[in-house]
């Protein structure tokens, strides 16, 4: 399995990729905290179907993080 993360400007974000081969549930663990209000990309490709087929073509998609709540008072 091929997976990989990018920021905004294109960067490449360090982490850790597991696989579980009993769940079938792939995991990664940014080795730094993601940015707020950043937009990043993730890129998969190599992953196969039980029948041992590969997709077709990399999957992508984006997601924007949130920015970081601070609680300034007990309203907050």
């Amino acid at each position: 399995i091929s997976f990989t993360v990018r920021d905004s400007f294109n960067a490449t974000v360090a982490g850790n990729l597991s696989y579980n081969n009993q769940t079938h549930v792939a995991t990664f663990i940014p080795s730094a905290q993601l940015l707020s209000f950043m937009t990043y990309t993730v890129t998969v490709s190599g992953v196969k179907d039980l029948s041992g087929n590969t997709i077709a073509a990399p999957v992508t998609w984006t997601f924007t993080t949130q920015g970081i709540w601070t609680q300034t008072s007990v309203a907050d």
